[in-house]
This record gives structure tokens, sequence and C-alpha cells, in this order.
């Protein structure tokens, strides 16, 4: 199993809010958290990226704000 695989990879029933997730790095183990994930995106500036930088660079993480709270 690689560092990216998890035993149980579907934590959640699809019919119920999410309850937990998994939180994986790169070079560590596997994590499963007992709550949701937080809403996010990763940038990128396109006009600055080569392609072998784009292949290790993921970007900036941009979380997204709730509306509710």
């Amino acid at each position: 199993m690689s560092n990216f695989e998890v035993s149980n990879p579907i934590p959640n029933s699809p019919f119920e809010e999410p309850q937990a997730h998994w939180w994986i790095l790169p070079g560590e183990t596997p994590e499963r958290l007992a709550r949701r994930r937080f809403a996010h995106y990763f940038y990128r500036d396109s006009r600055s990226d080569t392609r072998e930088s784009a292949e290790v660079d993921t970007g900036t993480v941009i979380e997204l704000k709730s509306a509710m709270g």
C-alpha cells in the first residue's frame, strides 16, 4: 500500500452529512479526522510556471469561507 492509500477510503455514508475525512500529506501516515474537511482550492499563477515546477508545486491553498458562519 502506498503512502496515499488507506484501508477504508470512504469514511461517510452517501445519505448523511459528512462526519470525517482523511488528512493525507506526502511522507506522513494518513490520519482520519472526525470532522468535515474545510472547503478550499489551490491557486497557482500560470504565467510564472514551467512544466517541471507545475508537477511539484501544488500552489497556494485558498480557503472558502461559509456564508452561514
